[in-house]
């Protein structure tokens, strides 16, 4: 399993003065998608970082299933955890 993230585009803070935004892989969550790989977004825990919610509208932007964007930021960060009662709202 993978978890992956941040995702920008343009990087803000301290991020850009790095570098790290020079060349960014902004498709990779759709290919993680596309290629079967378990994976889930993640916003860091940085004060500059955009939450999930904009992680995951970066990730469906740029070729990710809108679906599979909620998912990777909701149900499939709770099974790499392993909790089976957390992450998706579904009916009793």
């Amino acid at each position: 399993p993978v978890i992956f993230g941040p995702v920008f585009d343009r990087p803000r803070g301290w991020r850009a003065w790095t570098g790290e935004g020079d060349d960014p892989a902004l498709g990779t969550a759709a290919m993680l998608h596309a290629a079967g790989v378990p994976f889930c977004l993640t916003a860091a825990d940085r004060e500059d970082e955009d939450d999930l919610r904009a992680q995951a509208m970066m990730a469906a932007r740029y070729g990710l299933d809108p679906a599979a964007a909620l998912a990777a930021v909701t149900s499939a960060p709770a099974a790499l955890l392993g909790l089976e009662r957390a992450g998706a709202l579904v009916p009793e």
